[in-house]
């Protein structure tokens, strides 16, 4: 079996909902997930999910040792800049691994290996989105020509030693790395432009898989069936992602960016649709009452509202 690392590194309190990306990541025990951060949670971790607690300065100092530059941001939100360089950066934990890749916590996982197949795996970088470089998922095969593929990208160093908040079209892991690895010429170009940034050789961007898993909604896209409105209503069972628009679907994971703040929506439809950031709390249930359910009755509904227990069945 393909072994799998995601490397997650957050940094600053976790969010209320961290507890069900937990379990999300508990039903998927054949995956392993990695979270270097500064807060060690009062929770019951799943035997996949290892942290590794330390700084932020800590961090960042051990960073910059490997790759020889002074990363020292003001915002950990421009670890986005580092994730190409997680290869090296965390060789030793990597180590044993076919396939690393890099996470947010803002999602709740379906069942991975029921959608990403053994045929899938074989793919040198997986990301799932159609074009880019999906900051909420991608993975790559460990390794030395792809953990060492960021050394192609325009100003690199520059990036990493920049302490204001990157901005997305300035991202090494996502505008940077699509003009490498895209599959999508017209994806490439747009990212060649807009990076600096170009594949050296056509081995980057081949036997690459990128495919639309429709992780996010409210989004300016059209949904999977054409339609511009989006499943408004998304479900947790036992570690599947269904919602209540696509019947039996399962999903990927959920994506719930737009749901916590507006980040990239449709402002039409959804411009005036309230979010989590705007409720007293988000989570309407004790997290002791999700732990209690026996498997096969631990189910989470996700709406604008919230997550609520549902009924046990």
């Amino acid at each position: 079996m393909t072994k799998i690392l995601i490397l997650c590194d957050y940094f600053g309190q976790f969010p209320p909902w961290f507890f069900l990306y937990l379990e999300s990541c508990r039903a998927n025990p054949t995956i392993d997930w990695l979270i270097h951060t500064d807060n060690y949670p009062d929770l019951d971790l799943p035997p996949n999910v290892r942290l590794s607690v330390m700084s932020f300065p800590d961090y960042c100092s051990r960073a910059s040792d490997i790759l020889n530059v002074r990363f020292a941001p003001a915002s950990p939100y421009n670890i986005c800049n580092l994730r190409p360089m997680f290869g090296i950066v965390h060789a030793t934990a990597s180590r044993g691994y076919d396939l690393i890749g890099w996470g947010d916590i803002d999602v709740i996982y379906g069942q991975i290996r029921s959608i990403y197949t053994d045929e899938i795996l074989t793919a040198n970088v997986i990301s799932s989105d159609p074009e880019i470089c999906s900051g909420h998922l991608t993975l790559m095969r460990n390794e030395p020509w792809l953990c060492e593929a960021f050394y192609n990208l325009h100003d690199w160093r520059d990036r990493l030693e920049e302490p204001l908040p990157c901005e997305w079209a300035d991202s090494l892991d996502e505008s940077h790395l699509t003009a490498l690895f895209s599959p999508d010429p017209l994806a490439r170009a747009k990212a060649e432009y807009r990076s600096g940034s170009r594949a050296p050789n056509p081995k980057f961007y081949i036997n690459n898989y990128f495919k639309e898993q429709w992780t996010t909604p409210f989004t300016p896209k059209r949904w999977r069936d054409g339609s511009e409105i989006h499943p408004e209503t998304w479900f947790w069972r036992d570690g599947e992602i269904t919602n209540v628009h696509d019947g039996s679907r399962r999903f990927l994971y959920l994506h719930i960016m737009n749901f916590k703040a507006k980040r990239w929506v449709n402002e039409r439809l959804y411009g005036d649709a309230p979010t989590w950031d705007l409720l007293d709390q988000c989570v309407q249930f004790k997290v002791e009452e999700l732990r209690r359910r026996k498997p096969g009755s631990r189910h989470v509904q996700i709406d604008r509202r919230g997550l609520h227990l549902m009924p046990s069945t």
